[in-house]
């Protein structure tokens, strides 16, 4: 779509409403016309994006709806996606300007009005802040004698804390020994990281649906909380660790002063010594600003009413007969390209279980759509007259089960099913949390990496490995065909084989 048609077509949809154009696959088009600009090398035309601003602050929820959505899953998470400094520039661009826009609306006047108050009053301002902390000097290294106290931003997904914020959390603990440490964030947090260091969880979740304002509205209130918890302490003795957080909008919205804020700039950095992976490249960025020269693998540490119950849980299985415990993951967040077609799940279960004496545990995850999946492989497994059954983590410690062969669908927490992985045998999933849950432990895993957009993703994603515990299976979407299902269920079998020595 050019820019004019773009333009002419906005005004009838602001004229008429959605009476006038599907707002849904308007918003698509200006999402496409701007992002084959990108890719093709060319100067995107911005135009495209403001249209989709003024769309996203319309009174009308379906064209409001439209244009957030699209701007965030089209256009954000494509360009961050990229990893690539051109995308990652782009993305803060459009970040920016989103931000400037959401200040000018009636209903983000607290987020105007701090602004304004901490002196930032135009997109030249926020680019600025945002240069200075992406050109930081390592820190001063008088500064671990006088820093007590050290917040750290949660990158939102299970996945990313592990790979990216754990590994900040494990330097800076060992860096800082006697820093109080504050994780803020969804609460995963507490659920692998529970005694790591001396941690002061903060629960704060940030919408990923609903207007552009309420996607931002809590910022205000991380910062007055932030400032709440440094308010008796000298400037020189707090400081920020923020991993490309999306409660900062990827380090774009300030939380505390430049000199006390440390950004890992994770989509534009670029590889060292052949180390691509994002755990790889937040040690690297870690060495720069610590002046060290380490390295440590991501680490999960599982509440002990978690390891617990699984443990005692998982022993009650072997007892019955069981030799071989599988756990099984087939989330992938609200990416639905990261699944291969049916029936792969099904046969993959099926052949799993054709080895005697195994127990799959069956992660039935949080959304409507993986439980319902989740189920109905569950029943077609039970046609097939295997064993099956339901658990929920608060029965784990009554639940009677009564079979040494069969598959079971647990329905429980991150923290719960990342111990029941460190108690089973093996794992096997999609790219998603939980490969990181079970590489952190070196858990046999083998992943299947799909609908990934190119291979810096899969560089990127995969699971910092030495111990040659995972095997990562990728696959081109675009080249799929469903006469490959069953050479992929025999080579996933082989591999988990290989791993496990069984």
């Amino acid at each position: 779509m050019d820019i004019k048609t773009a333009k002419e077509t906005w005004l009838l949809l602001e004229k008429k409403g959605a009476k006038a154009t599907d707002p849904h696959l308007f918003a698509l088009d200006l999402a496409s016309s701007f992002m084959a600009q990108f890719f093709a090398d060319s100067e995107p035309e911005l135009e495209y994006i403001n249209i989709l601003c003024r769309m996203a602050g319309s009174d009308n929820p379906r064209i409001s709806t439209a244009a957030v959505s699209t701007i965030y899953k089209k256009v954000i998470e494509v360009l961050c996606d990229d990893f690539t400094p051109s995308g990652a520039e782009l993305c803060a661009t459009i970040l920016i300007k989103l931000i400037c826009f959401v200040r000018k609306n009636k209903s983000g006047k607290p987020i105007a009005t701090l602004l304004a108050r901490l002196g930032y009053h135009d997109q030249e301002d926020l680019l600025k802040r945002y240069l200075q902390l992406c050109d930081k000097p390592p820190l001063d290294p008088a500064g671990p004698r006088k820093v007590k106290k050290i917040f750290i931003l949660s990158r939102v997904t299970v996945g990313a804390d592990v790979a990216i914020t754990g590994i900040i959390l494990q330097r800076l603990a060992a860096c800082f020994p006697k820093a109080l440490f504050v994780m803020i964030g969804p609460h995963h947090l507490p659920e692998i990281f529970s005694g790591m260091a001396e941690i002061k969880f903060i629960n704060l979740e940030c919408l990923r649906q609903g207007h552009l304002v309420d996607r931002l509205q809590y910022w205000p209130h991380l910062y007055d909380l932030i400032a709440e918890e440094s308010k008796e302490l000298a400037a020189d003795e707090v400081l920020l660790f923020d991993p490309d957080s999306r409660l900062s909008q990827l380090g774009l919205l300030p939380l505390l002063r430049v000199d006390q804020t440390f950004l890992f700039n994770s989509r534009s950095m670029r590889p060292e010594n052949n180390r691509s992976s994002l755990t790889a490249l937040t040690n690297i960025w870690l060495n720069r600003i610590l002046a060290e020269n380490k390295f440590v693998l991501p680490k999960v540490s599982y509440a002990k009413h978690h390891r617990e119950m699984a443990w005692t849980f998982c022993q009650k299985l072997r007892q019955n007969g069981c030799n071989r415990l599988i756990t099984i993951n087939l989330g992938v967040g609200d990416n639905l390209h990261k699944r291969i077609p049916d029936p792969f799940e099904q046969k993959i279960l099926t052949a799993l279980l054709a080895e005697k004496n195994t127990i799959i545990l069956l992660d039935m995850g949080v959304s409507s759509e993986e439980k319902t999946r989740v189920e109905n492989l569950i029943n077609l497994l039970k046609n097939l007259s295997i064993d099956t059954d339901f658990v929920n983590e608060k029965n784990f410690a009554s639940q009677n089960i009564d079979f040494a062969h069969g598959i079971i669908a647990l329905q429980d927490s991150i923290g719960g099913f990342g111990a029941m992985i460190n108690s089973s045998d093996c794992f096997f999933g999609y790219d998603s949390c939980c490969q990181h849950l079970a590489n952190a432990n070196q858990i046999p895993s083998v992943i299947m990496f799909t609908g990934h957009p190119n291979l810096r993703f899969i560089e990127r994603w995969s699971p910092e490995n030495i111990s040659g515990s995972t095997r990562i299976i990728p696959i081109e979407k675009d080249g799929f065909k469903p006469e490959m299902i069953d050479q992929l269920v025999k080579t996933t079998i082989t591999t988990l084989h290989n791993l496990t020595g069984s």
